[in-house]
C-alpha cells in the first residue's frame, strides 16, 4: 500500500496514481489491454519519457487484477548495447528473477528461475518461460520493457525465441500474450538477408539484425516476434490530456491554471509528455515560488519552457544529440525551413526524428518540430555556430510585444554582408538552410518575452512564411531564395499582402535571398519599401 503524499507533475521515471498527476497511459492506448487480454503479441513504440513504463505497468496491475491471468513485468534496461547471445540470455533470465522477486503476487514472488551452466544460449530464454507458465495456475501475459535496449545477435536470439514459442500454439507452455516496448521497432527479419544490418540513424539500441542463414531457431524462415507483433504507437497528450491534468492539479492543490496558459503549454509542448510535466514543474515550483494561491499564467509556461531551454536537461540533451544522425539532422533541417513534405515516414533519418518526439507530421505528412521547445532546440543545436550580435533583443525591442523587424532585418543585412559564407557552410548540405536558419536563429534571438514566431511553407519556391505574433499585434514576414533567372522579388509581393490582410497588418517584410553567384553583396544587399493598392507597406529587405 503506498503512502499519501502531496502530487506532483513527474519529470523523473514512471508516474505513479498516489504521487503523481496522471492520465492512465492505457486510455492513451486501449487496444493494449484488449491486446493483451485476448492473447495477443503488440510492440507498442514511442518516444522515451512518453509513458511506456508507466503503461506497461498500469497494465500489468490492471490485468493481474481481472483474475484470469497472471502478468509480469520486466525490464532490460541494464542490458544497453549487449550484442552476445549469451549475455544476452543471462541478462534476461536476470531481470525475470528479479521480476518475480518484486511481484506483490506470493505465488510468482516464491519463485525462482532454475539455471542450467550448460544451456545453450539458443534456448535458455524460451525454456525458462516455458518453466515458468507450467509452474503457473493461470496464463501468463509476459511484458518485456526496454526491449529494444538489446543489439546484434543478442536482440536476434531473443526474437527467435519468443517468436518460437508464440508460434507452438502450446498455451499452457508459454505465455498466452506479449507485450514488447521500446523507442521503435526493429526491422523483423528477412528470410533473403545475408549480413547483419542496422536500422538506418539507430545510434544505440534498437539495431535490427538479420539472421546469416535466414531461419528461425525453430526451422522456419522469418520467425520474428517483431514481424508477428502488432505495432502501436504511443501517442502524445492531447489538449484534453493537458486540460484534464491541469484540472487535477487544481482539484488537488486548489492552484488553477489559466486557459490562455494551457494552450501556450501545448504550443510549447505539442503534448509531448516528459516536457508537459517538465514545464508545469518549472511554472508552479521556480517561477510561481510554490505559491498555491497564484494561477498559473500564460507568462509563468512561457517563462518556464524558456528556462528549461536554458539549463537543457538530460532529456533535451539527448534529443539534441540525435542530431549526429546525418538523416535527422538533413529532415530536421528541411522541416525547420518549411520543407519537409513528400518525405518517407519510415526508415532513415525522418523515422528516427519522428519515433523520439522531434518532428511530428501533419495531416498532409509533412514534419515539422514538434511544438516550440522542440523547434528551438533543434534551431540552437544547427546554429550554434552563429553568434547573433549581444543586445539584439533590446536593440530591436519596438514598442509593442514584438520585436521592431525594420531594425533586426538591417542589423541581419549588415552581419549578413561580413558572416555570410561561414553561416553558410556548416549547412552547405541542404537546400536553403544555410539562408533561412540564420535568419530564424535571428529572429528567435530577438524574441520578447509573450512574442512567438510562427513559421509554414510559402506558396512560393522555396519560400517561409513567418509572422512574430504578439498579444495585440501580428507582423507577417516571407521569406524567399531567387534563384538565377527567376521572377524577382515583385513577384511574392502579393503573397505578402495577402498575409497582411488576413492578419490585419500596416506593415510586412520580405526577405529576398539572391542567390545569384554573379551578384556581388552590393548588388544583393538593398532595402526598399513598396506600398501596396491597399495602403499597406511592404518592406523588401535584399541579401
Amino acid at each position: 500500500m503506498e503512502e499519501a503524499f502531496q502530487k506532483f507533475f513527474n519529470a523523473c521515471g514512471p508516474c505513479r496514481p498516489s504521487r503523481h498527476h496522471l492520465v492512465p497511459a492505457v486510455d492513451r492506448a486501449p487496444v493494449v489491454r484488449q491486446m493483451a487480454e485476448d492473447g495477443a503479441c503488440f510492440f507498442l513504440k514511442g518516444p522515451r519519457q512518453s509513458g511506456k513504463t508507466t503503461l506497461a505497468l498500469e497494465l500489468a496491475r490492471e490485468i493481474g487484477a481481472c483474475g484470469r491471468f497472471h502478468a509480469l513485468y520486466l525490464t532490460l534496461r541494464e542490458a544497453r548495447g549487449v550484442r552476445s547471445r549469451r549475455k544476452g540470455a543471462r541478462l534476461f533470465l536476470d531481470a525475470l528473477d528479479a521480476a518475480l522477486k518484486a511481484h506483490p503476487d506470493p505465488m510468482l514472488a516464491g519463485l525462482e528461475v532454475p539455471r542450467d551452466p550448460k544451456a545453450q544460449p539458443r534456448t535458455a530464454v524460451r525454456r525458462a518461460l516455458a518453466w515458468l507458465c507450467a509452474s503457473l495456475d493461470r496464463p501468463l501475459a509476459l511484458l518485456v520493457d526496454d526491449v529494444d535496449m538489446l543489439s546484434g545477435n543478442a536482440l536476434q536470439s531473443l526474437s527467435d525465441q519468443l517468436a518460437t514459442g508464440l508460434a507452438a500454439g502450446r498455451p499452457d507452455s508459454f505465455p498466452r500474450s506479449v507485450g514488447l516496448f521500446g523507442l521503435r521497432c526493429p526491422e523483423p527479419e528477412s528470410p533473403h538477408g545475408a549480413t547483419k544490418r542496422r536500422v538506418p540513424g539507430a545510434s544505440r539500441g534498437g539495431a535490427a539484425v538479420r539472421n546469416r542463414r535466414g531461419r528461425s531457431e525453430g526451422g522456419g524462415l522469418g520467425l520474428s516476434p517483431f514481424a508477428m507483433a502488432r505495432e502501436i504507437t504511443l501517442p502524445p497528450f492531447s489538449f484534453a490530456d493537458i486540460d484534464k491534468l491541469c484540472e487535477l492539479h487544481a482539484a488537488t492543490g486548489g492552484q488553477p491554471t489559466e486557459e490562455e496558459a494551457k494552450l501556450r503549454l501545448w504550443d510549447w509542448t505539442e503534448g509531448a509528455p516528459w516536457l508537459v510535466n517538465a514545464v508545469m514543474a518549472n511554472a508552479i515550483d521556480f517561477v510561481l515560488h510554490g505559491d498555491p494561491k497564484a494561477p498559473v499564467t500564460a507568462a509563468a509556461i512561457n517563462e518556464a519552457a524558456r528556462a528549461l531551454l536554458r539549463e537543457t536537461p538530460a532529456h533535451l540533451r539527448g534529443l539534441a544529440g540525435l542530431l549526429a544522425d546525418p538523416g535527422a539532422r538533413r529532415a530536421c533541417c528541411e522541416a525547420l525551413c518549411g520543407g519537409g513534405a513528400g518525405q518517407a515516414l519510415s526508415g532513415g533519418g525522418a523515422a528516427l526524428a519522428l519515433d523520439s518526439g522531434l518532428l511530428s507530421a501533419g495531416w498532409d505528412d509533412r514534419l515539422r518540430p514538434a511544438g516550440g521547445i522542440c523547434r528551438e532546440l533543434v534551431l540552437r543545436a544547427l546554429t550554434s555556430h552563429i553568434r547573433p550580435p549581444a543586445g539584439l533583443r533590446e536593440v530591436c525591442r519596438g514598442e509593442g510585444e514584438g520585436p521592431d523587424l525594420t531594425l533586426l532585418l538591417q542589423e541581419f543585412q549588415r552581419q549578413w554582408r561580413w558572416n555570410s559564407l561561414s553561416w553558410r557552410q556548416p549547412l552547405s548540405d541542404i537546400p536553403g538552410a544555410g539562408e533561412k536558419l540564420p535568419l530564424l536563429a535571428f529572429l528567435e534571438a530577438a524574441l520578447p518575452e509573450g512574442a512567438i514566431l510562427e513559421k509554414g511553407p510559402s506558396a512560393a519556391q522555396g519560400g517561409l512564411a513567418l509572422a512574430v505574433r504578439g498579444a495585440s499585434r501580428t507582423r507577417p514576414a516571407l521569406a524567399v531564395l531567387e534563384r538565377p533567372g527567376g521572377p524577382g522579388h515583385q513577384a511574392y509581393l502579393e503573397e505578402l499582402a495577402a498575409a497582411m490582410d488576413a492578419e490585419g497588418a500596416n506593415e510586412g517584410w520580405l526577405a529576398f535571398f539572391d542567390l545569384d553567384p554573379a551578384k556581388g553583396p552590393d548588388e544583393r544587399i538593398f532595402w526598399k519599401t513598396r506600398i501596396l493598392a491597399s495602403g499597406r507597406a511592404a518592406h523588401v529587405a535584399g541579401m
